[in-house]
């Protein structure tokens, strides 16, 4: 008895403990959810207006999330669930996404859809929020920061969205390091690759010609690889210096010198969808 009764209370335990932990997920109010009041009736209206017409005539169904808490979870994994959830985007194509905004945490997230990640990347998302939403939620200008955002993320969709000059130079100086790199690697391996075939060539080939023209017993083919050895290193050595003596060289010149975001992809209320998938891409 004592042991069913310890075996009840650790499951109600374990139970109650697993449904606080529970995310609450409100049923959606439509395109823009807005649950900690950083939007005016009027500024809800005339974005969820907007988005309402974009769907209609693309199908892509963006949804704005607002929320007081993360209720203790990363921000992604927030806004998948409730992309999910509300089942944003149409399944099949996952053309989902959602923008979701933590007023305590004073995070930011865009999430698309599997479907959309090709076009709305982590760096296209992450240069939305810090280009267009940022600078106005810092003042918690959130109908501003959303109004100059939502036009660069459709721009994004159809392939127009043009990156700005900082992040091409960082892009094409990451192209020129890696190669840099590369070179580096293909020149260490080189020279090892020359070493081990200097060094193999005397420890073997020494010990192979004993054996073969002498006739000599295991001991003495030792030596010779040992010999051999040493002799290899001496040449590879030697070699390197004279190719680096007189080797050619070239011409020469002188050198000059709070908030985050994310991103996700799900389905609708109020125009809602049949679900799409998530997970895909996403930045904050």
């Amino acid at each position: 008895m004592y042991r069913i009764i310890s075996i009840t209370i650790w499951t109600l335990i374990i139970f109650f403990c697993g449904f606080s932990h529970a995310l609450e997920i409100p049923p959606p109010t439509g395109f823009v959810n807005d649950f900690a009041g950083l939007l005016t009736k009027e500024e809800v209206a005339k974005i969820s207006r907007d988005l309402e017409l974009y769907k209609a005539s693309t199908s892509n169904d963006i949804r704005i999330l607002i929320v007081e808490n993360l209720q203790g979870l990363p921000i992604s994994e927030f806004s998948i669930k409730v992309a999910e959830a509300w089942k944003i985007g149409k399944k099949g194509k996952d053309n989902g996404i959602i923008i979701t905004i933590a007023k305590s945490e004073r995070k930011i997230r865009i999430e698309a859809g599997r479907g959309l990640e090709g076009r709305l990347t982590d760096a296209v998302t992450g240069q939305i929020i810090r280009k267009q939403m940022k600078p106005s939620m810092k003042d918690w200008k959130t109908a501003e920061a959303l109004s100059l955002a939502l036009p660069q993320i459709k721009l994004a969709i159809r392939g127009e969205f043009k990156a700005d000059d900082s992040s091409k130079e960082a892009e094409e100086l990451g192209t020129v390091l890696l190669a840099c790199f590369l070179f580096f690697i293909l020149i260490i391996a080189g020279a090892i690759f020359g070493l081990i075939s200097s060094v193999l060539t005397g420890c073997l080939g020494a010990p192979f010609l004993g054996g073969i023209f002498f006739g000599l017993d295991a001991g003495p083919l030792l030596i010779l690889a040992f010999i051999g050895t040493i002799a290899g290193f001496a040449a590879y050595c030697f070699f390197r210096m004279i190719s680096s003596g007189f080797g050619g060289g070239g011409s020469g010149g002188d050198s000059g010198s709070s908030f985050g975001g994310g991103f996700g992809n799900g389905g609708g209320t109020g125009a809602s969808g049949d679900g799409g998938s998530f997970g895909g891409a996403g930045a904050e």
